[in-house]
């Protein structure tokens, strides 16, 4: 009986721990942080390789997808670019087109192991549209594309990056939303630096807003390596506003920190 009085205190301590995230895209993620994270995110990896991770580790594996954008090396018809990101050098493409929406079908089917999808780069085509015209009508198909995965993939769940403008119409269809830069920035140079007070707050107020809906909100700040001093400060300061933190590098290919339970975290 004590041991089972043990064992149930054990539990609800567990369940009482806060919830994190973690962000790792390096080509060979350390195994550490399938055990460190309830969700991690990741480059798609090998199919034997994650399913060992599967078998051994606790966490729910989401695979990285880019939906607004492809790099340039990838083989792709030209007749789904709508525009370039001269920051990251890459194309932009038009989720409007059908065979383009097929093609991303084609590379979810692919992942259809992973406990669900983190779509990233939603929001690119309002760097090349600028009529509301043109977005909105842009915003309808790519409200209606996520809605088609959510019915063709009823059982995984999506974590959307940023998107604010089609989130109210997708709500019942994703699972939690995360946003880079709520207390620091990144310049041309790829410098981090502080963010601007209104930028932040313009962003804390779009995140409310997702939480009230009932969603998840993970928010991605950035740090340099070793000053991880830095690093727990923010993590404290995410998590006293509610939100799921992860502080990492520039390239999210280390082990960051999370929510204030992992605190120390090392990089």
């Amino acid at each position: 009986m004590r041991h089972l009085c043990l064992i149930s205190v054990w539990f609800l301590y567990l369940l009482a721990l806060p919830f994190s995230v973690g962000f790792n895209y390096s080509n060979n993620p350390p195994k550490a942080i399938f055990n460190l994270y309830d969700w991690v995110v990741v480059e798609p990896l090998g199919i034997k390789s994650l399913g060992d991770i599967k078998k051994y580790y606790r966490a729910k594996i989401f695979a990285y997808v880019s939906i607004g954008e492809r790099e340039k090396t990838e083989k792709i018809d030209k007749n789904w670019v709508i525009g370039q990101n001269k920051f990251w050098n890459s194309y932009i493409m038009n989720i409007e087109n059908k065979n383009y929406r097929r093609f991303l079908f084609d590379k979810l089917e692919k992942l259809k192991q992973y406990d669900g999808f983190m779509f990233d780069t939603i929001d690119s085509y309002q760097m090349v549209l600028k009529s509301q015209k043109s977005k909105k009508k842009y915003e309808k198909a790519l409200i209606n594309f996520i809605k088609q995965v959510h019915q063709k993939f009823p059982n995984k769940q999506i974590i959307l990056n940023r998107g604010f403008e089609i989130i109210p119409s997708i709500k019942n269809d994703i699972n939690a939303v995360v946003a880079e830069s709520l207390f620091t920035n990144v310049n041309k140079n790829r410098v981090i630096i502080p963010n601007k007070s209104s930028g932040t707050k313009w962003l804390l107020n779009k995140l409310e807003q997702v939480k009230k809906m009932g969603l998840k909100v993970i928010v991605i700040d950035y740090i340099n390596p070793n000053e991880d001093k830095k690093a727990e400060q923010l993590v404290r300061k995410i998590a006293k506003l509610g939100f799921i933190p992860f502080v990492s590098n520039l390239d999210l290919n280390m082990i960051g920190f999370s929510t204030p339970k992992s605190i120390p975290r090392k990089f």
